[in-house]
């Protein structure tokens, strides 16, 4: 490609964008790689192969390999920090967004953003599996034009998936570990009074200087806790524990001992955030 293209008026007007133009018997210069950036265009290129690629009789692998590479280098210029070319891109993304009403929210990363608006209409899976590439990509600094082939290399996408989400399960129960750490010492240093172990509680009265234990209790007409029961058992307090010491503003439903708390592996098959 040239440096410079020349566009006709009535095309540069269907884009919607204005320009800085020299004009010339109705014909107008431009700098044809910062047109395709500020108007839209690189991400309708991608759209339309992924169109193209929906309607084929015989799909081929190669043929989305080559698609996703595409979308990698293109996204490492939508993504690039400080960039002017970046920011305009940017906005021509969020018009294209909202004219094929692509649903965009506060929690949308880029990427996500970008294949949704490339791949619109495709289900959550398929882009899912999508940015897993594209992020495995950064991840690893794979050169311009070289995806396609580290795809071939490691075994397809879904193999590349698969590992992007066995690294957020990892993940999901690292950062649920650590928060029931956390929580455990915001405990082990709170005291909120001192009671005597009601005889009642049986077995309860017998456990080691130190155990925790649950306590279900309700307030009578003095003001006063009335225990009705007690447990000791792992999953009841690590969830008490959690739920405790959760912001009133963010409490969120707490799982037991046996499960991890899943919450971050659902956004990353929805957003594929790997932290």
């Amino acid at each position: 490609m040239t440096e410079f293209a020349t566009i006709e008026s009535q095309d540069v007007q269907n884009l919607g964008i204005t320009t800085n133009t020299v004009t010339d018997s109705k014909v107008e210069i431009i700098d044809a790689r910062t047109l395709k950036y500020t108007s839209g265009l690189f991400i309708q290129e991608l759209a339309d192969k992924a169109t193209e690629f929906q309607v084929m009789s015989n799909r081929t692998d190669e043929y989305l390999y080559a698609l996703l590479q595409d979308c990698y280098d293109e996204f490492q210029i939508l993504n690039e920090p400080s960039s002017n070319l970046a920011s305009n891109a940017k906005e021509a993304l969020d018009k294209l967004c909202k004219k094929k009403g692509v649903k965009v929210t506060s929690e949308t990363t880029l990427l996500m953003q970008f294949l949704k608006c490339v791949f619109s209409g495709a289900d959550r899976s398929k882009i899912s599996t999508y940015g897993a590439v594209i992020k495995y990509a950064i991840k690893q600094k794979i050169a311009k034009g070289m995806l396609a082939e580290e795809i071939q290399r490691v075994g397809g996408i879904q193999k590349i998936k698969i590992a992007s989400f066995s690294d957020a399960v990892q993940k999901a129960k690292d950062k649920s570990a650590d928060n029931l750490l956390k929580a455990q010492t915001e405990v082990e240093q709170t005291s909120m009074g001192v009671v005597d172990i009601p005889m009642a509680m049986g077995a309860i009265s017998t456990l080691k200087t130190g155990a925790q234990v649950v306590l279900i209790a309700s307030i009578n007409a003095n003001r006063k806790f009335v225990i009705r029961a007690a447990t000791s058992e792992p999953s009841v307090i690590r969830s008490a524990v959690l739920a405790a010491n959760k912001p009133k503003k963010t409490i969120e439903q707490v799982t037991d001992a046996d499960n991890t708390d899943v919450t971050s592996i659902h956004a990353a098959e929805e957003e594929l955030e790997a932290a």
